[in-house]
């Protein structure tokens, strides 16, 4: 009842999870924790934000096998809502141990070794702007990933925006570059999730991939994102790599 687990209450769970992911190592958490009070060896947070996050990955599954078989309801978080949906992709570098240790201290037999290979890693980042294109300084985002591939990405992209309730928006907007993975399956998306598209938008992303237009400034980078969205949160078409959709009148 008290939502303990493995000896250590949600709370402490929680910020142990927070400063191992804002911080760039176990170390810097630990250290951070310390500075608060918390003296926890290095060892006892490394299994606090990996035993939960292994429960939150155990939960996603969860969620995205329900909404595979429609029994996953649609919420109201984003109802009647401006949306800016973000999709992008990096890279980050996995540790993996090639070989065991053996023994320990002066006594050790065998040094432990390990690889660490560069993984593309698909960001998703869901949040509420105004009319003028900008975030909600109030709201909270929703910020996801996956190591997957393209389809499973957006398939994670569609199931968040219908439990948030995105098909009763008034406004949602999506934001990436270029990348062809994005815009070649952001239309299933679309219909996937329920929304009403904006006449001519997919298309207009799609006609961008492709090259410039004739006589087009090419000298914008990815600031021109910005009055891009603006203009579609207003209800316009939007031109370049971004798309939105409406709500019908």
């Amino acid at each position: 009842m008290l939502g303990i687990d493995h000896g250590k209450t949600a709370a402490l769970a929680s910020l142990v999870a927070r400063q191992s992911a804002m911080l760039p190592s176990f170390e810097h958490a630990q250290r951070e924790l310390n500075s608060r009070g918390l003296d926890l060896p290095l060892k006892e947070v490394r299994r606090i934000a990996t035993h939960l996050g292994a429960q939150v990955l155990t939960r996603r599954k969860r969620d995205l096998l329900d909404y595979r078989e429609g029994r996953l309801p649609a919420g109201q978080e984003l109802a009647g809502k401006r949306v800016a949906c973000c999709i992008d992709a990096g890279k980050s570098r996995l540790r993996k141990a090639t070989r065991r240790q053996k023994g320990k201290g002066k006594g050790k037999k065998q040094q432990r070794r390990y690889k660490t290979d560069w993984r593309e890693v698909k960001l998703l980042t869901i949040y509420e702007i105004d009319a003028k294109g900008q975030k909600v300084r109030t709201s909270r985002p929703w910020i996801d990933g996956t190591f997957a591939g393209p389809d499973e990405a957006m398939e994670l992209l569609a199931m968040h925006l219908h439990r948030l309730g995105a098909a009763q928006a008034e406004v949602v907007v999506f934001l990436a570059d270029g990348a062809p993975w994005i815009w070649e399956r952001l239309e299933w998306v679309v219909k996937r999730v329920a929304l009403a598209l904006g006449p001519g938008l997919l298309a207009r992303g799609a006609a961008r991939r492709l090259g410039p237009e004739p006589g087009a400034d090419t000298g914008q980078g990815a600031a021109a994102a910005v009055p891009e969205a603006a203009e579609v949160a207003q209800g316009r078409q939007g031109v370049g790599d971004d798309s939105g959709t409406q709500k019908p009148g």
